[in-house]
């Protein structure tokens, strides 16, 4: 394969940098409005996602309209949770609901939520866009910004491609590389706060219900998934992570009698302080983020509906400037100004107080 320096540029009208809900929903919104978009994708697909892959209220409504039903390969066992067995755990041996959505105004919002794999789940959003994928193949850097937007991407082999386009989306999550080559005042977004993810083989869960949804504030949380039980710590960045979620282990094993046995897998991940903060980044010019890489994340780091719905905006916020010769990025700014407000609401104090928070 050719290299960035001499290699050909391959042209498309739009280019969507990943293949998560976010980019899946930006295709399919633009392939619905007759416009063939590139998905770039720098893993292989389908591809681990360190997420808990619960499926709530609003994104099951979006998916249900966009993308159709859910096929019963991308479910785990349970295949659901019903909101009321989503708890946080206090120290007095108590529970209280924890809530991961807010109710929005119009909507009559699921209660029941999806309990899915998320590698599965994604890889049938790509499938059902329609759009052509590129996976392997990760965004480098851009080489022009307009006129047209030119960019290098890294194959897996290190080989370079280099593609051009009118409009490209940045899809590629909180620690967006997108966001970051489009302004380096952007990457001090990225590295606010931190989780840490484990999985592994159940043995015995001991005091704790399968079908539950457990927070142990301050801790962590624990989701189970066919076999597995995903355990999560989180903490902010400079926090001993490692030995915080060992702890956690230790702590249920010897509160609730829950014993595990296999690793299954281990992943840490950051989640920016963007929507907490709301300091939203829309993009440039042609060039627009979406999803938790514009700063849209709902509160207990709830991102799939706000990915779905902001990557619904961009594919129409493209396809009417094409239509009406305007520029893109006010007309995507409108388009998402209520999933702004939402999410400023998210993040309210006295709101997420109120909901566990």
């Amino acid at each position: 394969m050719e290299h960035a320096a001499n290699a050909s540029t391959e042209h498309h009208e739009v280019i969507i940098i990943g293949a998560g809900p976010a980019g899946a929903a930006t295709a399919k919104s633009l392939r619905d409005a007759g416009i063939e978009p590139l998905l770039i994708e720098k893993k292989k697909v389908p591809r681990y996602k360190c997420c808990g892959g619960v499926l709530f209220g609003e994104a099951q409504l979006v998916v249900r309209e966009h993308f159709g039903e859910i096929p019963p390969q991308v479910y785990c066992d349970p295949p659901t949770i019903a909101a009321e067995d989503i708890v946080a755990y206090r120290d007095d041996g108590s529970y209280v609901p924890w809530s991961f959505e807010l109710p929005r105004p119009g909507l009559e919002l699921p209660t029941t939520y999806l309990n899915l794999w998320r590698e599965k789940f994604d890889a049938w959003l790509v499938e059902r866009s329609g759009a052509r994928l590129l996976d392997g193949c990760g965004f480098a850097g851009f080489l022009r910004k307009a006129d047209p937007i030119t960019i290098s991407c890294r194959l897996l082999d290190g080989a370079h491609r280099r593609f051009a386009c009118a409009y490209l989306v940045g899809a590629d999550g909180g620690a967006s590389a997108v966001r970051s080559h489009l302004d380096a005042a952007y990457r001090a977004l990225a590295e606010k706060g931190m989780g840490h993810y484990q999985a592994f083989h159940l043995h015995d869960a001991g005091g704790l219900d399968r079908h539950r949804w457990y927070v142990f504030p301050r801790r962590g949380g624990v989701l189970f998934k066919d076999d597995l039980a995903v355990i999560t710590a989180v903490g902010r960045k400079g926090t001993k992570l490692r030995e915080h979620f060992e702890e956690f282990v230790r702590y249920l094993g010897k509160r609730f009698g829950v014993r595990l046995t296999g690793f299954h897998r281990d992943e840490g991940f950051f989640q920016n302080s963007m929507a907490a903060t709301g300091a939203f980044v829309l993009g440039h010019g042609n060039i627009l983020l979406v999803g938790e890489a514009a700063g849209f994340l709902y509160f207990h780091a709830e991102g799939i509906a706000s990915a779905l719905t902001s990557g619904l905006a961009a594919g129409r916020a493209i396809a009417r400037a094409r239509r009406e010769g305007r520029a893109v990025l006010p007309i995507y700014a409108e388009l998402v100004q209520a999933e702004m407000e939402h999410t400023r609401l998210c993040w309210n104090r006295e709101v997420m107080r109120s909901h566990g928070g």
